[in-house]
């Protein structure tokens, strides 16, 4: 719980708490609403990826994209996951998810805002808090792509981004390091 304490911590030198901002997350949310219905492998789901990359990087915070190729009952979609990382004063990781996706629905709109949007608006300001802040151990924030199911949520059409994320850090033996997941 303290790692996510935004006063009482210690800070980086010469650097003021840097508090939550609601509406800094907010704005994030109506950005990511604004690409409109984010299906794996869409144009829009690209577009999204790289306003979330330029918003990490404007806050100085490293990220990678891990891009796999998931096999669906569409097909095969390549997916992109956005792992984003804050080093810490001891490299035990605490992580936290999110995806960026929809549902894709042929009949009506989804873009999202209650479910991955509102998650990622929250992990982006995150990423700008704990950035300034001298955190006790390292900070992975995930926005994984490819969680909603791509025709039902049915068997393993869904999750195909953080089953990807925790079958490659199973095979790198990264787990162990990986002391919490939200």
């Amino acid at each position: 719980a303290a790692l996510f304490a935004c006063s009482g911590e210690p800070q980086l030198a010469g650097q003021a708490p840097s508090p939550f901002d609601s509406s800094r997350a907010w704005e994030h949310l109506h950005r990511q609403v604004a690409f409109g219905p984010r299906p794996a492998g869409s144009a829009a789901l690209a577009a999204c990826r790289r306003y979330i990359l330029d918003q990490l990087a404007s806050f100085g915070v490293s990220a990678r994209e891990q891009s796999f190729e998931a096999d669906t009952p569409l097909g095969p979609i390549t997916m992109v996951n956005v792992i984003a990382t804050i080093p810490g004063s001891r490299p035990d990781r605490l992580a936290s998810g999110s995806h960026y996706d929809t549902k894709l629905f042929r009949e009506f709109r989804v873009v999202g805002a209650s479910d991955g949007g509102s998650s990622t608006a929250v992990l982006l300001e995150l990423a700008r808090v704990l950035k300034s802040r001298r955190n006790p151990m390292t900070v992975e924030l995930l926005f994984f792509d490819g969680e909603e199911a791509t025709v039902a949520w049915e068997g393993t059409d869904h999750t195909y981004g953080s089953r990807h994320y925790v079958q490659a850090a199973q095979k790198a033996d990264m787990l162990e390091s990986l002391k919490a997941f939200i």
